[in-house]
């Protein structure tokens, strides 16, 4: 069925909030959809659109590596990262159907984030000891660190724009002094 999803997301049940915040048709993942029963996905508004007449509830959808499976629902678009101008295709299916080796963890939290990480790691911990946490941080810091990454590349990139541009001035200014013409002179030698 070709590539649909840029990004293919395993999602816990219970940290499905945004996405049942923008459900626009069919249902959310549950707690019937365990490891035994039909594989099932959730695809986001920008990968329905690749059904524009009949739409996606129903249709089956076979994601790299992964049994094929049947969409039960579609969710708005989901910014994923400061460094993409728009939610590309997403298809989200639930964690006891396909759990990945990483995973993301978003946390709401009503007290400081930083003051509550060794809470979290206790947690954590006590779930799995040889669980890493890793890059524990607030939202805004997370926000920063992919502006950080993004302005970097656009000074990697603005090296050669630079070198482009210079090179092009060069080339350009003595093909303007090389093809200007003096109206007077034009005149006088006809």
């Amino acid at each position: 069925m070709g590539d649909i999803g840029r990004e293919t997301a395993s999602i816990e049940n219970l940290a499905s909030w945004q996405l049942a915040r923008s459900l626009r048709s069919g249902r959310l993942l549950n707690d019937g959809d365990g490891p035994l029963a039909t594989p099932v996905a959730i695809v986001s508004a920008r990968a329905a659109e690749r059904w524009p007449n009949e739409g996606p509830i129903g249709r089956r959808i076979q994601l790299a590596g992964r049994a094929w499976a049947t969409i039960v629902g579609v969710v708005g678009d989901i910014p994923y990262s400061a460094l993409s101008r728009e939610p590309g295709p997403t298809v989200y299916v639930p964690f006891a159907q396909a759990p990945d080796r990483e995973m993301d963890i978003g946390l709401r939290l009503a007290s400081d984030a930083i003051e509550a990480a060794p809470s979290i790691r206790a947690i954590v911990r006590a779930l799995d000891p040889e669980l890493p946490v890793t890059n524990l941080n607030t939202m805004d810091a997370l926000v920063r660190q992919e502006s950080l990454a993004l302005a970097f590349m656009a000074g990697l990139m603005g090296v050669p724009l630079l070198l482009v541009a210079a090179a092009s001035i060069a080339i350009y200014i003595p093909a303007l002094r090389a093809t200007r013409v003096d109206p007077i002179r034009a005149l006088h030698s006809e």
